[in-house]
């Protein structure tokens, strides 16, 4: 349901406290290495498993968000051929 982040961060980026999605804010305090930062995690759409009424409301993931780390290769977001060409590559190479 996450995939481990390496990228830069921006709003979708979550981190996992006790495996529940929070979202990631972390105040700049001057220069700040990304190996200080505590790993970040981005949502895949892969699985969800919500309530009933969430559904109904028009909404699929409520306040109360647990993640679950896959691996990178078994999570590809797909949002353009580019991608597509990787996650046959990868489906290619891990089948």
């Amino acid at each position: 349901m996450a995939t481990k982040n390496d990228g830069p961060l921006g709003p979708k980026q979550k981190r996992l406290n006790l495996h529940r999605c929070v979202p990631y804010s972390e105040p700049e305090r001057g220069r700040m290495s990304k190996g200080t930062l505590e790993p970040t995690y981005v949502r895949n759409g892969s699985v969800y498993v919500t309530r009933r009424e969430l559904i109904e409301r028009g909404e699929i993931v409520g306040p109360d968000c647990y993640g679950h780390i896959m691996p990178a290769e078994r999570s590809v977001d797909i949002n353009t051929e580019m991608d597509l060409d990787w996650a046959e590559l990868l489906l290619e190479r891990f089948a």
